[in-house]
């Protein structure tokens, strides 16, 4: 009977003491980090850090949320129970005009974090009225990407950095074609460009730079790009049909380079972490042409992280962006290729390296970056959504280019009214 009461006694004082350590456990703060990467590299890197940050900082726990969606995290914000920091993409501007971001400047501040170290246009971009809402994260510039295999057998030179949007149009041109003589092409110089970005490539805006009058159909440049746009996506660029042909894993949209069925595209730099496994033929990048009417702008997207005004573990949740963003962990990120990191040195680091990749292009491209894709102009893709619709039917061949812009501007300028 004494042994029984001793295990019995044995078995309560290792209950106990296992008690005493889960309520230990449980003095962590556990912030939770909601991103929307979801690549098996990315969600390892990502865990990686998460680990550095528990081992530096023993008293947070991160929870981490990956292959959220922005859908997700507005419907947990107006839930009021928004994750502690978050992933957010083509700007900030509607959340921080509904006052839902935590202004980060007295953390950056109190912390003595240089922002000269990251890319300026990023820190100005996130910036409203003086204060910092997103940490800079990602920067996603523009370059073309080519197979220099499919120049090498059709007998094309290369693409030159000094290049314009007529030579592009012309090399493609010469690599679009029918490889196997069946009477139907099967090859393609280059994959459709998006016309939102060759207005902007064009210097063309819809709204004013205060987002309240529409100058779209005022906008004499208009009339001139877009036929010329109209035109190339017709004649070189692959219909949907083509398209659907299209074998290749990998970041949407890459599929066509992917196969060697299409010459050129341009390719965002989160592109590059499906292109940089590519073993099986030999391929390039050259800075995007100059301007279809000889401008010189250069647009990018962005990633940053955000923390929500209301959350109750406000100082836990800087430690951890500021700790995610800083240069030996941006270095980590830039690995994966998933976009260029915010940090400059650690962008450097990353993507300033050679032949047989001229990656550097990217950087060269984050330099000079000037005008964002999304304007931070509050509701905007709300606002632009009959020029969306219209311009779906115009690159459709369903409707004329001067049809689709009265019926964009009217109900751009209805919106514009109920805003």
């Amino acid at each position: 009977m004494r042994k029984i009461w001793s295990g019995m006694l044995v078995v309560l004082l290792l209950s106990i003491v296992a008690a005493g350590c889960g309520r230990q456990a449980d003095k962590r703060v556990v912030i939770t980090f909601a991103s929307a990467e979801a690549g098996a590299e990315q969600i390892a890197i990502m865990q990686k850090i998460i680990g550095r940050f528990e081992k530096a900082h023993p008293g947070i726990k991160v929870k981490l949320d990956w292959g959220t969606t922005q859908q997700k995290i507005l419907t947990q914000i107006a839930g009021g129970n928004p994750p502690d920091v978050f992933m957010w993409w083509s700007g900030i501007t509607d959340l921080a005009k509904r006052d839902v971001l935590l202004p980060l400047n007295r953390f950056v501040n109190r912390e003595g974090i240089d922002m000269e170290q990251y890319y300026k246009c990023l820190v100005d971009y996130y910036t409203f009225d003086g204060r910092l809402y997103a940490f800079p994260m990602q920067l996603k510039t523009n370059c073309i990407i080519y197979n220099k295999d499919i120049f090498d057998k059709a007998k094309v030179a290369y693409p030159q950095e000094n290049w314009t949007w007529d030579d592009y149009c012309r090399i493609a041109e010469k690599l679009t074609g029918d490889s196997d003589n069946d009477g139907i092409r099967d090859r393609f110089g280059a994959s459709t460009v998006l016309w939102f970005e060759w207005l902007l490539w064009s210097g063309c805006s819809v709204l004013d730079n205060d987002g309240k009058k529409c100058i779209l159909d005022s906008d004499p440049h208009v009339r001139k790009v877009l036929p010329i746009l109209y035109k190339f996506n017709k004649d070189i660029c692959p219909t949907p049909a083509e398209a659907s042909a299209f074998t290749g894993s990998g970041a949407a949209g890459a599929q066509g380079f992917l196969s060697q069925r299409v010459a050129m595209q341009v390719a965002p730099a989160f592109m590059l972490s499906a292109l940089m496994p590519v073993k099986n033929f030999r391929w390039d990048i050259a800075p995007l042409p100059q301007g279809p009417l000889g401008e010189n702008i250069h647009t990018f997207d962005d990633a940053g992280l955000c923390i929500p005004r209301t959350i109750k573990h406000p100082e836990e949740a800087f430690k951890f962006v500021a700790f995610y963003c800083n240069e030996e962990n941006q270095k980590l990120l830039g690995t994966s290729r998933n976009g260029i990191p915010a940090n400059r040195k650690a962008a450097e680091a990353t993507y300033a390296i050679s032949s047989p990749v001229q990656l550097y292009y990217y950087l060269k491209e984050a330099d000079k970056a000037d005008t964002p894709l999304m304007p931070r102009i509050r509701n905007y893709m709300e606002i632009i959504k009959p020029l969306c619709d219209q311009m779906d039917l115009f690159f459709l061949g369903r409707t004329d280019l001067e049809s689709a812009l009265r019926v964009s501007s009217a109900g751009i300028r209805s919106k514009l009214q109920k805003h």
